[in-house]
């Protein structure tokens, strides 16, 4: 994916809360031999904002599963969706843990999807009984830095990923917040 790619995901961790922002890695040249360390030569160019997750600016994720999906196979480890599948018949979701949707207008989410086979899954804001709160976004293989935009609040809402088709997808740790 690295090679093939223009633009990656940075996470910034170990200062007490993650920064989170877009990486422009078109510059740069790697060469990795199989036995050898990759070597980067280049530079990469921060692409937009970078986002200082804290206590004003809270991640909204705190657990991808939270116990509600009806995919054939969803695993997770930590932030991160390690294994969602769907080989059958109608529309497979999972939601995350509930969170509180105080303020409608912009969200942001943050993550890298790995496909594996079939489709890529649709998201967007649930009011946890019927509804999207938010426009729904198809993601992309890759890199997402996807604009959710709340037309609604709600104080038990989630984020809602779903499938149609067969699908078999992953992610990097999954970031929602308001920017």
């Amino acid at each position: 994916y690295v090679t093939g790619s223009t633009s990656l995901l940075v996470v910034i961790l170990g200062l007490g809360y993650p920064i989170i922002g877009q990486a422009d890695i078109s510059s740069l040249m790697f060469d990795a031999s199989d036995s050898a360390a990759m070597s980067l030569t280049g530079s990469v160019k921060i692409n937009g904002a970078l986002y200082v997750l804290s206590a004003a600016i809270p991640n909204l994720v705190t657990d991808p599963d939270a116990g509600t999906t009806d995919y054939d196979t969803l695993t997770v480890d930590g932030l991160s969706i390690t294994s969602a599948v769907k080989s059958s018949a109608g529309t497979k979701f999972c939601q995350t843990n509930t969170m509180s949707i105080a303020d409608t207008g912009v969200y942001k989410l943050a993550l890298f999807l790995t496909k594996n086979s079939g489709a890529l899954p649709t998201v967007g804001i649930w009011d946890n009984t019927s509804a999207y709160i938010s426009n729904t976004k198809a993601l992309v293989e890759g890199l997402n830095l996807v604009t959710l935009t709340a037309t609604a609040t709600d104080a038990s809402a989630s984020l809602r990923f779903s499938n149609t088709a067969n699908a078999n997808w992953s992610t990097s740790p999954i970031y929602l917040f308001k920017p």
